[in-house]
């Protein structure tokens, strides 16, 4: 993803979607909880040993178990990681290994959010007026709106803007909070889904034809170095853009880690990016994957201080070498964009269905001990 220019610094984060009568937000703590009743009685699938090259029974065995006695923590990374609330395993269950080489089994859970529920920031939780920027007071691990109050990428030429439930909109008259929920959780998933803009709400939300989101964890966690993985189902149609990839903490660019993007319809193209201060480009990398849009797939990304490795459902996808100005926290980001007019991935067509769901199983980070 490209990003946005803030003064000197740029910087981007990402956002919200899809409502569900079953789901219910409130205020916690000053935090929007989005929470699911059936969460305990889920079952998800384990990985593919023929995929990953090693058995997954062991794995699959610990998650269960992790899963139904699973309580609400805070992350803790004795390297100076920043973190914040997720859902963590009980003392009594082990945790989830990665899904990739054997040796990453040996790499310490540091960050993990399992989706039971989803802690947001509220609206205008962070003051981009600071010095430093970006104070944020409130609690929640989530940030539904980009760094410095944006909510679209309008460099990329996109059609969305990103919404959460106590968002009223940009201008003098857009003061009533809109109550557009992009978020939904339901037997451990979460969904982030993107629909049409209501026709009412056009002039709040800057006449932009689509509502969406994508889930940020600055300020709450961030890392230099790890293995980041999720396990999602990605949605099918001309002019969506998924994404799940890495900023610096310090909201400068470059750096960029793109851990994932498809572009368009072009759901069997993985697409894989960095991009540092030598290159807006540094690396750009593809692969072919089975239709993504099918079923739920497990994504990681190992960043060393030496390389960075791309692996799909346990396999390696590519790699290349760290550059120099990689080497301090970054948090996570995952979104659900929309293209416009004269945008990579182009406007939605006739064909394209809406809503259109991205589906999140988890969200999880380890390091090496």
């Amino acid at each position: 993803m490209a990003k946005l220019a803030h003064g000197s610094a740029m910087a981007l984060l990402a956002l919200s979607a899809c409502s569900s009568s079953s789901v219910a937000v409130g205020g916690d703590g000053g935090g929007q909880d989005v929470r699911t009743s059936a969460s305990a009685s889920r079952h998800r699938e384990g990985s593919s040993a023929a995929a990953s090259g090693r058995s997954t029974s062991s794995r699959t065995a610990s998650e269960a178990s992790r899963r139904s006695t699973g309580e609400s923590g805070r992350s803790t990374d004795e390297s100076g990681t920043s973190t914040g609330t997720a859902s963590h395993a009980s003392s009594s269950a082990a945790p989830p290994a990665p899904d990739g080489p054997a040796a990453l089994n040996d790499y310490t859970l540091v960050f993990d959010d399992e989706f039971d529920a989803l802690s947001l920031r509220p609206t205008g939780d962070c003051d981009w007026g600071s010095t430093p920027a970006g104070k944020c007071t409130g609690t929640g691990t989530w940030l539904p709106e980009y760094t410095w109050n944006n909510r679209t990428l309008s460099s990329n030429h996109e059609a969305e803007i990103y919404v959460d439930p106590t968002y009223a909109g940009s201008g003098t008259s857009c003061t009533t909070p809109l109550g557009i929920n992009p978020f939904s959780v339901a037997s451990g998933i979460l969904t982030i889904a993107a629909k049409p803009t209501p026709p009412a709400d056009l002039g709040c939300l800057m006449n932009l034809p689509y509502t969406s989101g994508a889930i940020v964890s600055y300020p709450s966690f961030s890392t230099t170095y790890g293995f980041f993985e999720t396990r999602a189902k990605l949605p099918a149609g001309q002019g969506l853009w998924p994404a799940f990839w890495l900023l610096d903490e310090n909201l400068q660019w470059p750096p960029e880690i793109d851990i994932f993007e498809f572009i368009g319809g072009q759901y069997t193209t993985l697409e894989m990016h960095t991009h540092d201060s030598t290159a807006s480009e540094a690396f750009g990398g593809t692969s072919t994957v089975p239709d993504v849009s099918l079923d739920f797939h497990v994504y990681g990304l190992d960043w060393e201080a030496d390389t960075i490795t791309w692996y799909f459902d346990g396999v390696q996808q590519a790699q290349t070498a760290t550059a120099s100005d990689m080497n301090q926290p970054m948090y996570v980001l995952l979104n659900l964009a929309v293209g416009g007019a004269g945008s990579w991935p182009g406007p939605p067509t006739a064909a394209t269905v809406f809503p259109a769901e991205m589906q999140l199983d988890y969200l999880r980070v380890w390091k090496k001990p």
